[in-house]
């Protein structure tokens, strides 16, 4: 299916003439050294509010969209730590990566349907550190 962004005469008489309506391109992060350190990175996805497609943007492209046209989720994605939550009895020490990650998509997926289909890979850039 081809979308075509609004034609600038009925941008203008509509007064959209400043708004992008069509979806950024598609942006994968690439984390660094610090953010290993720091244990996550922020990732960012949007969708037009009429459309199904999720999109995984930059932070910088996430700030510009508008919120009248697109749905936008920013969120924490754990990068680093024990893969699984270890327990002490029922006692929670460290929850693990997946579980983590795994939860986050969860509470996306309730904003932005879908998305538990885009992110499936709950250990992707996962490094163990020591």
């Amino acid at each position: 299916m081809i979308t075509k962004d609004t034609d600038i005469i009925t941008k203008n008489k509509l007064n959209f003439g400043n708004f992008n309506l069509n979806l950024p391109n598609t942006f994968l992060p690439k984390p660094i050294d610090r953010d290993y350190k720091i244990g996550y990175i922020e990732r960012y996805v949007v969708t037009k509010i009429n459309y199904s497609e999720i999109t995984e943007v930059s932070g910088d492209v996430y700030k510009k969209i508008d919120s009248n046209f697109f749905k936008k989720v920013k969120f924490k994605w754990k990068i680093t730590g024990v893969l699984n939550s270890k327990f002490d009895g029922k006692m929670l020490l460290e929850q693990g990566v997946i579980e983590f990650n795994k939860k986050q998509i969860e509470e996306i997926n309730l904003i932005i349907n879908g998305a538990n289909n885009v992110f499936k890979n709950y250990t992707q850039f996962y490094k163990q550190t020591n």
